[in-house]
């Protein structure tokens, strides 16, 4: 690639990224993603010609300013999403969920994320047990999270004498990585764990 004027004769010399074989005159490139002693990308080290370039997965992610990792995409922020109008969009990492829920049998919905019980019959003690409100909750967490670890904590503010919390997982905990537990009378906990 370079050829350089000595005393009495010439040398050859590679640029960098390639390096010049026991022939002497012919450079090679070297393959920095194969003889790279650290981990030089997060995702994908592609060789190329006198270097190398980082890449990430083909969805949900972008290269970020430094080059070697890579940083999710919020689709819902950008609007690069499929979630109909009812439906509402939660960032993942590498992707997005669209969620969406409704009210059991004898609650209306109230907002986004509650739903209140209708006015009960006075002759149906079912209904008076029921519980008076349910709220949705959406959780994030953050990758890498040390297991056993309580993720949420719920409970009235103010508590009142005869408060009594029920709390349950009622579907989606197939695989049993969470669990729950009442702490005391008004308050509960979830918990997540190793299947």
């Amino acid at each position: 690639q370079e050829c350089a004027n000595i005393y009495g004769s010439y040398q050859c010399y590679c640029r960098r990224g390639f390096y010049l074989k026991e022939d002497g005159h012919t450079c090679e490139d070297i393959d920095e993603c194969s003889q790279s002693i650290g981990n030089l990308c997060v995702f994908e080290c592609v060789n190329i010609p006198g270097r190398y370039q980082c890449a990430c997965p083909p969805n949900g992610y972008t290269l970020s300013t430094s080059g070697h990792t890579c940083r999710d995409i919020d689709e819902c922020t950008t609007g690069v999403h499929n979630c109909s109008r009812d439906q509402t969009c939660y960032n993942i990492q590498g992707g997005y969920r669209c969620l969406s829920f409704s009210c059991p049998p004898n609650y209306k919905k109230v907002s986004d994320t509650r739903c209140e019980r209708n006015v009960c019959p006075a002759n149906s003690a079912d209904c008076q047990t029921s519980p008076l409100r349910i709220t949705y909750y959406q959780l994030s967490f953050q990758p890498n999270i040390v297991i056993p670890a309580q993720i949420f904590r719920i409970g009235p503010s103010p508590a009142y004498s005869g408060d009594n919390i029920a709390i349950s997982i009622t579907r989606g905990n197939e695989e049993n990585y969470f669990s729950t537990r009442k702490l005391n009378s008004f308050t509960g906990a979830v918990s997540s764990h190793a299947a």
